[in-house]
């Protein structure tokens, strides 16, 4: 493997580009003028890939109610703590760990480092042959086990219903009707009566309220109708000579005059027996449900546990066991990682991505078995391996702790070189990915497009860790890091993150995969701060000029997203260019 990755560190020469390009790509060369004595600019893009097994260790503490169907796994518990030593293997024929938290659902509680003794986790691991075993046996701590009665219901496996009504009452007199099963009537007030409604309790109406003073026998109406409370009524008595009606006006005969009659509906009573109650006065309560008591649907109604409810904490069992337990976990993982050496250079990622699904055989570089096995040392070992590790939070001697490492890596040389296209006479930029061993060649815009429409020349592209892992490119993490910070500072200027930069903010921290989630969580940590703390020079440091110059272009695009660039926002890019420029030259 080392081999190979040295191989693609030799020097690439002009002959060399100029013979692949002829070899490999002879239409292309054949509408480049290259100039000798050109800029080649070189970086090597090392791609590193670690394939890992690692162990952790976690103390817990169980609690569980002694159940019938544990007892005897208990029993051998109980056993076992007699051993003299602190920490006790628990054999893999005893299952009540299993038991208690897959069959009855009891979930541990994780102790923090500071509630054990760090010996608690120094026992060997469970191997198979040399290799750490995939299954890990328990251990349990010796002094910590005890069987106790429950200290909800003190051992009697019932405590009292805790229904605040009930209180372990279980059946009660309905405090609403005092158990006299009926309550008086909301309606009539427990009268049985109310005020009639047609004459409002006067016991009488109007003449001709309810048959209406409609012209029954001539224009005034006649005294079937009534008189519409006026007492008199008009009627016809003849003609006139000329042929005309005569109307005389004479007293009403339903009401003699008087304008109102006796009220039918009430009997001229002025009230009417009440419809809620039937005259009753009372109805039936509806908080008992017309029985005069209530009775605990939670609790017990027999005499042994009359206003009883099963203890929650100890499952009427009465007893607790309780221990802490050590579980160890094996896990395999991968990790990924880019680091570019040399010239700041930009590559596609969908390009680069191309020349890393076939690597090189990979070497076991570390190997651990309650021993060391194996450790191999080598500068481009150790650097790869350390990167990895901080990466993932892995450690060699404490937990969580690695206990395999293979390594697999490729060196992708790429260089980037200007070249004068013979039909336009204009100068373009083109990269060659993966020189030695599968040179791809990507142009840098479209020459053959500007022969219609000539626009700009060269384009002049960020260096590699700018663009690699933002939308589509790669940037160191660094970089990345930085930028994302001056991001969130801008975007909080006035107070408050607009929709627009929302957007925009969530689209650029969604695509940083390489970071790790402790710096994703410093980034939301950021923008759920309402004050945020000073910029140090630390903090707007670059790797390169170039670089400095993408995030303050970036920063006025986010200014702008929403169509217009507040001064605050402008004032205060200006004043972290002048920072920034300054501290970079440094």
């Amino acid at each position: 493997m080392l081999k190979q990755f040295e191989k693609q560190k030799a020097e690439i020469k002009f002959e060399n580009l100029s013979g692949t390009l002829r070899q490999k790509y002879s239409i292309d060369f054949d509408k480049m003028i290259l100039e000798s004595g050109g800029n080649l600019k070189r970086s090597d893009i090392v791609f590193s890939r670690l394939k890992f097994q690692k162990v952790d260790r976690k103390v817990y503490e169980l609690e569980s109610p002694l159940y019938t169907n544990i007892a005897e796994d208990v029993e051998s518990l109980r056993k076992l703590s007699n051993s003299n030593d602190e920490k006790v293997l628990i054999p893999s024929s005893i299952g009540l760990i299993e038991k208690v938290i897959n069959n009855h659902k009891k979930v541990p509680r994780e102790l923090t480092v500071n509630q054990y003794s760090k010996d608690l986790l120094k026992f060997p691991l469970d191997l198979k042959g040399d290799q750490v075993s995939d299954k890990q046996q328990f251990y349990f701590s010796r002094s910590t086990y005890q069987i106790v009665d429950c200290d909800c219901c003190y051992g009697h496996g019932l405590i009292e219903c805790d229904d605040p009504i009930c209180g372990g009452r279980h059946n009660w007199v309905c405090e609403t009707c005092d158990g006299d099963k009926t309550v008086s009537c909301s309606v009539c007030g427990s009268d049985g009566k109310v005020t009639c409604s047609d004459c409002r309790g006067n016991g009488r109406i109007k003449c001709g309220s309810m048959l209406g003073s409609g012209l029954v026998s001539g224009l005034g109406g006649g005294s079937m109708a009534g008189c519409n409370g006026k007492g008199r009524i008009t009627t016809t008595a003849g003609k006139y000579a000329n042929g005309q009606p005569k109307y005389v006006e004479k007293q009403c005969s339903k009401c003699r005059g008087a304008g109102d009659v006796g009220c039918t509906t009430c009997r001229q009573k002025g009230e009417v027996t009440c419809s809620n109650c039937a005259g009753r006065g009372n109805v039936r309560c509806d908080d008992c449900s017309g029985k005069g008591d209530k009775t605990c649907t939670k609790c017990y109604g027999d005499k042994a546990r009359y206003g009883k409810i099963d203890c929650p904490k100890c499952d009427t069992t009465g007893k607790l066991v309780r221990f802490v337990y050590i579980q160890t976990t094996v896990s395999n993982g991968t990790n990924d990682l880019f680091v570019a050496q040399g010239d700041d250079i930009s590559i596609d990622q969908s390009v680069l991505l191309e020349h890393v699904r076939t690597l090189p055989p990979g070497q076991l570089i570390y190997q651990y078995a309650n021993k060391e096995i194996l450790n191999l040392s080598h500068e481009y070992y150790d650097f790869f391996v350390e990167s990895h590790e901080g990466d993932l939070g892995l450690s060699r001697k404490e937990f969580p702790m690695v206990t395999s490492e293979q390594l697999e890596i490729k060196c992708i040389p790429c260089i980037e070189f200007e070249y004068t296209h013979i039909l336009s006479g204009l100068t373009f930029s083109a990269q060659l990915i993966d020189f030695w061993d599968a040179p791809q060649l990507v142009l840098l815009g479209d020459p053959e497009k500007l022969k219609i429409s000539v626009g700009s020349s060269s384009q002049t592209l960020g260096n590699f860790f700018a663009r690699l892992f933002g939308t589509k490119k790669y940037k160191s993490k660094e970089d990345r890091k930085k930028e994302i910070q001056l991001m969130i500072y801008l975007a909080k200027i006035d107070g408050q993150i607009i929709e627009e930069e929302k957007r925009y903010l969530s689209e650029l921290v969604g695509g940083v995969s390489e970071f790790t989630n402790a710096d994703k969580k410093a980034m939301f940590n950021l923008l759920n701060t309402a004050d945020l703390p000073e910029l140090k020079d630390k903090e707007l440091k670059f790797s390169s000029k170039t670089v400095a110059e993408e995030v303050l272009a970036r920063l006025m695009e986010l200014a702008a997203s929403d169509g217009n660039i507040d001064p605050a926002e402008k004032q205060k890019i200006d004043e972290w260019g002048d920072r920034i420029f300054v501290i970079n030259k440094k």
